[in-house]
């Protein structure tokens, strides 16, 4: 008995089409309301102008007394989007803790390079880095439409 899948065949194609990886343990601080750019970033080429972009995000905070913490995924390359997703209900009364973030970008429509980063107010982004301890990381993975 063979087996066919939505699209009629029996070959199902992957949907992963690729995954790229960046990490490090720099950090960058702000106490204002503006946003500013992290050091917190990952690079992919897309192979598919219609394809769907998963940007994972884990990183070490520290959010300065009393606020509220915002952060936002801005792309640049061959599309620019200065806000893919922010999250903005993060409070602290200068506490550190870990966050991990997933942001979905559909409206790249480009095979051309892209650069995704992090941009925050309030704190430190990630949180102080010592003894050349991971801090913070990002991934980027393809799916096929």
């Amino acid at each position: 008995m063979a087996i066919n899948f939505p699209e009629g065949t029996q070959n199902y194609r992957n949907r992963i089409l690729q995954t790229t990886f960046n990490f490090a343990n720099n950090n960058v601080s702000n106490f204002g309301s503006s946003y500013v750019e992290s050091r917190c970033n990952v690079s992919i080429t897309p192979l598919e102008s219609n394809s769907s972009i998963i940007i994972e995000v884990n990183c070490m905070q520290w959010i300065s007394g009393n606020v509220y913490h915002k952060q936002q995924l801005r792309c640049t390359g061959g599309a620019t989007n200065n806000d893919i997703g922010t999250y903005a209900d993060v409070y602290g009364n200068g506490t550190s803790y870990a966050g991990y973030w997933l942001y979905r970008h559909t409206s790249h429509n480009t095979t051309s390079a892209l650069t995704y980063k992090i941009w925050f107010q309030r704190g430190y982004f990630p949180n102080n880095s010592n003894g050349g301890n991971l801090s913070w990381f990002m991934k980027a993975t393809e799916y096929a439409a």
